[in-house]
């Protein structure tokens, strides 16, 4: 649903001439279908964008952060769903998920999740050079 549908979704409803409770009853179920789609799409995009960018750092690095190699590596214990967010089973729940997989690789959570890495690589390699490098 665009936002123009929306928007005459909502003046259809206050046209209808219903009492003020049913009407904003109504608006606000319109309004949740409408954000519940945009949510979903921005997730499912941010989703995908940080998994690509993890697909691309463990080829780079010839490393994943699996369960086992964060803890031997940094030293940090992961919850049960964290293997299953990493294999991409799950979308992305938890942001200390995605803070491990930053802390893992060295690069800042904002790079990880709404850049493409593997496209502005080089791009950010230059501007940032210790990014792509795991310590």
């Amino acid at each position: 649903m665009s936002y123009d549908e929306l928007d005459k979704k909502i003046i259809s409803i206050k046209k209808r001439g219903l009492s003020k409770m049913l009407e904003f009853d109504l608006i606000s179920q319109a309004r949740g279908e409408y954000y519940g789609e945009k949510i979903n799409t921005m997730e499912k995009e941010i989703s995908t964008r940080f998994f690509n960018n993890l697909e691309f750092l463990s080829r780079m690095h010839r490393s994943f952060p699996s369960s086992t190699n964060v803890k031997d590596f940094m030293g940090v214990a992961v919850d049960q769903y964290y293997a299953s967010v990493m294999r991409s089973e799950e979308r992305i729940f938890s942001i200390r998920h995605v803070l491990i997989v930053s802390q893992y690789y060295g690069i800042p959570i904002q790079l990880l999740l709404f850049n493409d890495l593997e496209i502005y690589g080089e791009r950010i390699r230059t501007e940032y050079p210790t990014f792509f490098k795991q310590s």
